[in-house]
């Protein structure tokens, strides 16, 4: 068997040979997946779409440039979590507003409060429970000037604090009481059950070595087989996907997972999110939202545009 490093030189080699994206009019339909639906951002608005990224549908109305929805999310049962300024709200699969929840300050890693506008927000399957991220750039009294951030849970349907508070980023749900979270160096991918401190799993370096660089964004497939990440930043942005040895959804953390595919490095990749039968993923690139679904093979066809001009995707095995 190949080491770590080996795989992803031999990824990055593939990668090399893929361009990072395709003419859309030159790109085959997405062959057809487990579907469940995807929601999304357009326009200031959250929208939902089958997972092929047909019968695209507006859920919201009222989002404008001045003040947009964000980071949306939806549980198994089709109900939608979005940011907006300092609120987390939650919709009905059509829209209805069903709550909205100011969320407190929580402490960085600085010590400092950190309030206002919500940066991410991740509904857990079951759609009891709301992860919510602040993210701000500071310089702390005898502080390192930098990005810091501070993920809390509340309660889904109001402001009740159900877990313990962390410094990390961009958490995901990998059953509905543990969530995946992303740091900086030395601390990039963490596991947290909700009510217990969380605990490490892996930083790229793991794998790559000197050639090693950010992970963030990673979220598990719903089988518990594979792991999606953003790997780089700015013009070296990446998708990255592996396959998990052990069980990365209960006890303690896995061993270092073995990459698979590398996509083609283009800023603005992002949000990487898994089908319900964990075959296929969809993610932010340019143009919108791209669905591959050889995530398998790892061959040349890395995605194809299903929703242009969409960003933030978000899969759910319910119902458009």
């Amino acid at each position: 068997m190949p080491s770590p490093s080996a795989a992803l030189t031999t990824v990055l080699a593939l990668a090399a040979l893929v361009p990072a994206t395709a003419a859309a009019g030159a790109q085959p339909a997405p062959a057809r997946t487990s579907l469940g639906s995807i929601v999304y951002i357009r326009g200031a608005n959250v929208w939902i779409a089958r997972g092929d990224g047909a019968g695209k549908r507006q859920v919201t109305h009222d989002g404008t440039r001045s003040d947009p929805y964000w980071s949306p999310s939806e549980a198994d049962d089709g109900t939608i979590a979005a940011a907006r300024g300092a609120a987390i709200v939650r919709l009905s699969h059509t829209g209805k507003v069903l709550d909205r929840i100011d969320p407190p300050a929580l402490k960085d890693s600085a010590g400092e409060s950190m309030d206002g506008p919500v940066s991410q927000v991740a509904l857990s399957p079951d759609g009891r429970t709301i992860a919510w991220t602040y993210v701000r750039a500071g310089c702390p009294i005898g502080g390192d000037c930098l990005f810091r951030a501070a993920t809390g849970y509340t309660a889904a349907n109001r402001y009740r604090s159900v877990g313990v508070s962390t410094y990390f980023h961009d958490p995901s749900w990998v059953t509905s009481t543990r969530t995946l979270q992303n740091g900086g160096y030395g601390s990039q991918v963490q596991l947290q059950d909700m009510r217990s401190a969380p605990q490490y799993w892996f930083d790229d370096r793991d794998y790559a070595g000197m050639k090693d660089t950010d992970l963030a964004d990673t979220e598990l497939s719903p089988d518990g087989r594979h792991l999606v990440a953003v790997r780089g930043y700015g013009d070296t942005t990446s998708i990255i996907w592996y396959d998990v040895a052990g069980d990365a959804r209960h006890g303690s953390a896995p061993g270092v997972p073995s990459p698979v595919c590398l996509t083609g490095q283009q800023a603005g990749k992002s949000s990487p999110t898994w089908s319900p039968d964990s075959s296929s993923l969809a993610w932010e690139a340019q143009g919108g939202i791209w669905i591959t679904t050889d995530v398998a093979e790892c061959g040349a066809h890395q995605g194809v545009l299903a929703i242009p001009g969409g960003h933030s995707p978000d899969w759910s095995p319910a119902a458009r």
